[in-house]
């Protein structure tokens, strides 16, 4: 069955009447009138934060539909972007468009199969992808999976998502947790619920799902929340991909470093290969200033580094020939510390070129 969607995106608003950014209502439009079999898969009750670049945007593209999808989000403005190799997931990558009305970037996590988890710890797939794509409900920009579907991954979601550490105490996320499942509950037909839950996901019953569902739904003593949750992480074990020790440790020493205040996201990169910016102008135009500006903006999202050309790091044969300038003053020393100059420029200037050739964005 082929998806509906909107016929006219550019007159829709999101539920909070916010205007759209223009980057979003042409992809939505283009991928309409591409016919690309694609939903947002979760997410779409949160407007407030996926339209205004603070929030990613979830999307499953069908695989046969990707190609046509990438020309898509290629010709309207994104750009694919990759991390780490320990921080990869199979199955999902990660675009990135900017849109002159927002501050920041709008973000897309592209899946081709429904995977749910982070790459730090044990990751599910879920073979929902032909259910969520069946029948899709139309929306501000991009259509959702029809409201029983939509229910179904965000139980599963929401449930493995509480980790061991949360003993004694409910997430912070949970009460807006609960508010989005009354609302998706008030959407979906029970009917039509039980029947797609032994259609498409037998591993899963309705007995697990109901206690599932009764355990987000109020509050829950621990022991509760961690047996149910063991209960679907043993139900969904056939489709699991526990992280490895290597990540584990990367993300445990992650974590210590922002305890301390050491800021160490995932920066990403650019799938088509790194930039190379050079900023020139006269003395006193503020070259300086709009590079950090340029750095601060852009280092939180991917992989940047600044060099002053012009002020290179001193090597320690530089600083020594300028010490020596000081006890004797000789012509030979001055041009040799020029010479040792030039040598500081270019090293600097080839290792910005590397960094840019690494995939990374260096700011000069």
């Amino acid at each position: 069955m082929k998806p509906h969607v909107a016929a006219d995106l550019t007159v829709l608003r999101p539920d909070n009447g916010r205007q759209l950014p223009a980057l979003l209502v042409r992809l939505g439009a283009a991928l309409a009138e591409r016919k690309v079999r694609h939903c947002q898969w979760k997410g779409h009750w949160k407007s407030d934060r996926w339209t205004t670049g603070e929030g990613d945007i979830d999307l499953l593209i069908a695989p046969t539909d990707f190609s046509a999808f990438a020309a898509v989000a290629h010709q309207v403005g994104y750009r694919p972007t990759y991390a780490e190799p320990h921080a990869e997931i199979p199955g999902v990558s990660s675009w990135y468009g900017y849109d002159r009305e927002l501050p920041g970037f709008l973000r897309l996590h592209v899946y081709t199969r429904l995977v749910i988890g982070v790459y730090w710890r044990t990751l599910h797939r879920l073979p929902l992808e032909e259910a969520a794509l069946q029948e899709v409900v139309p929306r501000a920009v991009f259509p959702s999976p029809r409201p029983e579907v939509e229910l179904i991954l965000f139980v599963l979601r929401m449930t493995l998502r509480r980790s061991t550490i949360d003993v004694g105490r409910e997430p912070r996320w949970m009460p807006v947790a609960r508010e989005e499942l009354a609302y998706l509950e008030t959407q979906a037909n029970p009917d039509r619920l039980h029947e797609l839950l032994p259609r498409h996901l037998p591993a899963v019953d309705l007995e697990l799902f109901d206690e599932c569902r009764e355990a987000l739904a109020r509050p829950t003593g621990w022991r509760r929340r961690t047996a149910v949750r063991r209960s679907l992480a043993r139900a969904l074990a056939g489709g699991a991909r526990p992280a490895t020790w290597g990540v584990t440790v990367r993300r445990a020493v992650a974590a210590a470093r922002a305890r301390v205040g050491i800021r160490s996201a995932t920066l990403r990169q650019s799938a088509s290969g790194g930039l190379l910016v050079a900023i020139v102008g006269a003395d006193g135009a503020g070259k300086s200033t709009c590079t950090l500006a340029l750095r601060k903006w852009l280092g939180a999202h991917f992989q940047t580094m600044h060099a002053h050309l012009g002020r290179p790091p001193r090597s320690w044969t530089t600083l020594l020939v300028g010490a020596l300038r000081k006890i004797l003053p000789l012509r030979t020393l001055n041009h040799l510390r020029h010479l040792c100059t030039a040598r500081d420029r270019y090293r600097s200037a080839a290792r910005t070129a590397r960094f840019a050739l690494n995939g990374g964005i260096a700011l000069c």
